[in-house]
């Protein structure tokens, strides 16, 4: 037994000493975003923090953070945890500084930040600062475009982030946006003209396999979704009209979007036979336990339709043989990028 316990110290100090002091950052005060876009992603996530409430814990020192970090939250994120919060990658310290205001607020309060350039308005601080790190710092809807006025098809929008960045990298670019939830819209719009931004369309509609009205769960920040049925973990439910995506797609899209909890391969069965006038596609795929998996059906609808597949694993179980953790009813989530070869 003490032998076991000296391993287990030596592994832990080993794998988990970290500096007490965060690295300076670099750069200039709250960069506007165009140019934050041309420095290197910063490989790093704050989403498993975000997801299981442990944003404030930011404010602690690295090494102090990390221990308890990895002590507390489910195995499937420790890996993440301690890259996240050791990279020697920094934001500039003004940056830093915002998300973590951010970040620290309370679960779905109302906030505003000019970290983007003009001032945005906020549902949650938490989901703000995953969203955050995955469109800005990482770029994960970064693509290329043969002409400065791409055809973006944006389903999921939430508050805007991703058409403030689809604009920063192409200011012409001519953008679709849909959002379902009719308070987070309201966010959307004012966000978006706020920034100037007026030739964007935005629609506030669910986008489904029919034009009726569909029963839509509200998580009040980056999670709701057309209903799981009554069994589904979010309580708080509203009927909101919905569209189907082919209506959208009779013309060439250089980027078509889809972060719609759930809903996508349904969505995408619809409009199979009109992916291939997409140059470029970024879906997140959503597992519900206790419901069929469909990712072959999904990957099976972007084969045929042309496209080449790359998959990344946003939430999967360490070990999923021997227990499989939830979050809001899902055990598995993958960002999933097609393109032409």
């Amino acid at each position: 037994m003490q032998n076991v316990e000296r391993r287990n110290r030596r592994y832990t100090e080993r794998h988990m000493a970290e500096p007490e002091d965060l690295p300076k950052g670099r750069g200039r005060q709250l960069p506007f975003v165009r140019d934050h876009l041309t420095r290197a992603p910063f490989a790093r996530t704050l989403r498993p923090i975000e997801r299981f409430g442990m944003v404030s814990l930011l404010r602690r020192p690295v090494s102090a953070l990390a221990r308890e970090a990895c002590r507390v939250i489910p195995q499937t994120l420790k890996r993440w945890t301690r890259r996240a919060l050791g990279s020697e990658d920094r934001l500039p310290d003004t940056v830093q500084a915002e998300l973590r205001r951010l970040g620290s607020a309370p679960r779905y309060t109302r906030l505003s930040s000019d970290l983007l350039g003009s001032p945005i308005e906020i549902v949650d601080g938490a989901s703000f600062c995953a969203s955050y790190d995955e469109i800005f710092t990482r770029q994960l809807y970064a693509f290329r475009s043969p002409t400065g006025t791409p055809r973006i098809v944006d389903v999921g929008s939430n508050i805007g982030l991703s058409v403030l960045y689809f604009k920063a990298r192409y200011p012409s670019s001519r953008i679709v946006a849909f959002e379902a939830d009719p308070v987070i819209f309201k966010i959307l719009e004012a966000n978006v003209r706020r920034a100037g931004h007026d030739d964007v369309q935005l629609i506030n509609r669910a986008v489904w396999r029919e034009d009726t009205g569909v029963e839509f769960r509200v998580e009040g920040a980056d999670a709701g979704r057309i209903s799981r049925g009554p069994h589904d973990p979010l309580p708080d439910k509203v009927s909101v009209p919905a569209v189907r995506l082919r209506q959208y797609l009779t013309g060439h899209t250089d980027f078509l979007k889809l972060d719609i909890e759930g809903a996508e391969t349904e969505v995408l069965l619809d409009c199979a036979n009109l992916l291939g006038q997409v140059g470029n596609l970024f879906v997140e795929y959503h597992s519900f336990a206790g419901e069929e998996q469909r990712l072959d059906v999904l990957l099976g609808v972007l084969r045929t339709s042309g496209f080449r597949v790359y998959v990344q694993t946003q939430i999967c179980p360490p070990q999923p043989l021997l227990e499989r953790p939830l979050y809001l009813g899902m055990d598995l989530q993958l960002n999933v990028f097609a393109t032409r070869d």
